[in-house]
C-alpha cells in the first residue's frame, strides 16, 4: 500500500485497503520518522474520515446537540483509531528522550502476577564435576532451588480527550501538548523510578528479597542476612586506585549456592554530573605516573609510568536527575546495571480509545477518549553484580 498525500487520499484508502491497514501503515511512518504528528490537523482528518462530518462541525459552532448518526458511527471509529496513532506518536517522542538513561539501560521482563514476581533461579553445581572412571557410574548431582521476589507492580497513566471544540477549532496543537505532557510524565516518573532503584533511596522498602527473606538492602557489608560485603566506604572517587578498590571488592563476592566467585565483568561506572569530569579524567588518561615510595620532598625516588589499565573499560553512566535523587553526591557506582536489575513490565506505554457514543459524550461534549497507562515495578535482581562506594 502506497503512503497517502492528501486528506482525501485517506478517505480513498480506508475505503480501498480498510482502515486497519491504513492505520497500520500510519503507525509505521509515524514512528520511522517519515511523518511528524505536527502535520495533521484534527479537524482535516474528521473531515476526511468521518461522513456528512461538515454538517455535523457547523451544528456544533452553532450550538446544536447533534451527534454522530449511527450510519456516521463507522466513520467515527476510522477516525478515532488514525487519531489514536497520531496521539502515541507524540507521546512515544516525549517518552524516549535521551535524557532518560536509566530506563533504557535497565532490561524489561515480562511480569504476570499482582503481588509481585518470584523469579525461579537454579544453583550450580559449584566445583563438584568428577572424575568418572572407565566402566564407573557418572555421580548424580543435584541442583539447588533459588529463587528472588520482586516488589508488586503499579499501574500509572491519564486520559486525552478530543471535544467538539478542539475538533471544531482545530486546536490539534492542545492535543499534541496533552500527548507530549503525559508521555513526558510517564517517562520522567519511570526514570526516577529506575535511578531509585539503582541507588537504593528514596524507597521504606528496599528492592531486593532472596527466597522467603524479609527485603534488604542492595548495598551493605557483610553482616546478617547481607552475607556479601559490596559497598566501600572512605572510597571517594579521584583517582584509578579507587577503581581498583571497587573491583577488588567485586572480585571477593562468591555465589550464595556454590561459593564460587561471582563472574561478572563490571561494564558501568555510575555517578552524578558533580563527578562526571573527574570520572572522565579517570577514565580517559592516557598514562597513570607511580613514584615507588611516594612523592618525597627530598632524594631522587624512581617513577613508572605505565599505560592506564582502565582507559575505555566502563561506559560512563551519569545524569542530571542523579544527585537529587541521592543522600550524597559524591557517591558512585561499577558493575554491571543491566544485569543487576530489571523492569517487571505488565504491559508497556499503551494508548486504548474509549467507546463511540459514552456517556461522556452528552455530558462533557467529548467525541472520543484516549487512555495513556503503563504498569511495571523496577527490581534489583543480583546485587552482587554492583558496587557502591562512598567518599
Amino acid at each position: 500500500m502506497r503512503a497517502f498525500d492528501k486528506y482525501h487520499d485517506i478517505r480513498s484508502a480506508i475505503k480501498s485497503f480498510g482502515t486497519a491497514k491504513v492505520s497500520e501503515r500510519l503507525k509505521e511512518e509515524l514512528r520511522s520518522g517519515q511523518r511528524n504528528p505536527q502535520e495533521f490537523s484534527i479537524a482535516r482528518l474528521f473531515e476526511a474520515t468521518v461522513p456528512h462530518a461538515t454538517e455535523i462541525m457547523q451544528a456544533w459552532r452553532h450550538g446544536d446537540t447533534l451527534s454522530v448518526t449511527e450510519a456516521d458511527s463507522l466513520g467515527t471509529s476510522d477516525f478515532a483509531l488514525l487519531t489514536q496513532n497520531i496521539v502515541f506518536a507524540e507521546m512515544m517522542n516525549a517518552m524516549e528522550s535521551e535524557e532518560y538513561v536509566f530506563t533504557g539501560l535497565i532490561p524489561s521482563k515480562p511480569a504476570r502476577h499482582r503481588l509481585g514476581e518470584t523469579m525461579p533461579r537454579v544453583g550450580g553445581f559449584g566445583d563438584d564435576a568428577e572424575v568418572v572412571n572407565e566402566r564407573q557410574e557418572y555421580p548424580e548431582l543435584s541442583l539447588t532451588e533459588d529463587w528472588v521476589r520482586t516488589p508488586p507492580p503499579v499501574k500509572r497513566g491519564g486520559k486525552i480527550s478530543l471535544t467538539k471544540e478542539i475538533i471544531t477549532f482545530d486546536q490539534t496543537g492542545l492535543v499534541l501538548e496533552q500527548a507530549r505532557a503525559i508521555g513526558d510524565t510517564i517517562a520522567y516518573n519511570k526514570e526516577i523510578r529506575a535511578i531509585d532503584c539503582v541507588v537504593d533511596e528514596n524507597t521504606t522498602a528496599h528492592r531486593y528479597r532472596y527466597k522467603d527473606n524479609a527485603a534488604i538492602a542492595t548495598y551493605n557489608d557483610n553482616s546478617g542476612t547481607h552475607t556479601w560485603d559490596n559497598l566501600a566506604a572512605s572510597n571517594g572517587l579521584a583517582d584509578y586506585t579507587d577503581l581498583d578498590a571497587a573491583e577488588q571488592l567485586l572480585n571477593a563476592i562468591l555465589d550464595p549456592i556454590t561459593g564460587r566467585p561471582v563472574l561478572v565483568s563490571a561494564t558501568d561506572l555510575v555517578c552524578c554530573k558533580q563527578e562526571e569530569a573527574t570520572a572522565n579524567f579517570v577514565l580517559n588518561s592516557m598514562e597513570v605516573h607511580v613514584a615507588v615510595g611516594g612523592y618525597a620532598t627530598s632524594g631522587n625516588p624512581s617513577m613508572q609510568i605505565i599505560q592506564n589499565p582502565w582507559k575505555g573499560r566502563y561506559q560512563l553512566r551519569t545524569s542530571r536527575l542523579l544527585a537529587s535523587r541521592m543522600a550524597t553526591d559524591t557517591s558512585w557506582y561499577l558493575g554491571s546495571i543491566s544485569k543487576a536489575f530489571a523492569y517487571m513490565e505488565v504491559w508497556p506505554a499503551t494508548v486504548s480509545q474509549a467507546p463511540a457514543n459514552s456517556h461522556d459524550e452528552f455530558n462533557r461534549d467529548i467525541v472520543t477518549q484516549y487512555k495513556v497507562s503503563e504498569m511495571g515495578a523496577y527490581a534489583t535482581v543480583e546485587p552482587r553484580y554492583v558496587v557502591k562506594s562512598t567518599a
